[in-house]
């Protein structure tokens, strides 16, 4: 966490930067976080892609990236939630469940 407290700090400087890779750092929950919480105050501004893949965020974590995206509608927040397969499972099942409504109510529109 020091080290996300660190680069949250960092990014009060970042006037310029567009791109931030952060993958296979061994990010947490709390410095997901943490750095989300300091972009969602306007730190780097300009900061279009951010990577957090291969880090070890949950759904707490990614639920601060998904504040952040409402907030900064021109950043691309690129992850991997580190879930149980079981919960992995049923995102994918409604995932599947909401495919098909959808493709139901095309047909429906249709005829």
């Amino acid at each position: 966490m020091l080290r996300a407290k660190s680069l949250a700090k960092a990014l009060e400087s970042a006037i310029e930067l567009t791109e931030l890779d952060l993958s296979d750092n061994s990010i947490s929950d709390s410095g997901a976080i943490l750095l989300a919480e300091a972009l969602s105050s306007g730190m780097a501004s300009k900061l279009e892609h951010l990577h957090f893949e291969g880090n070890e965020i949950t759904a707490k974590g990614m639920q601060k990236c998904a504040e952040l995206l409402s907030l900064r509608k021109d950043l691309n927040i690129y992850v991997e939630a580190d879930v149980e397969e079981e919960e992995e499972a049923k995102v994918d099942a409604k995932a599947q469940a909401g495919k098909k409504e959808a493709e139901e109510d095309i047909k429906k529109a249709q005829t």
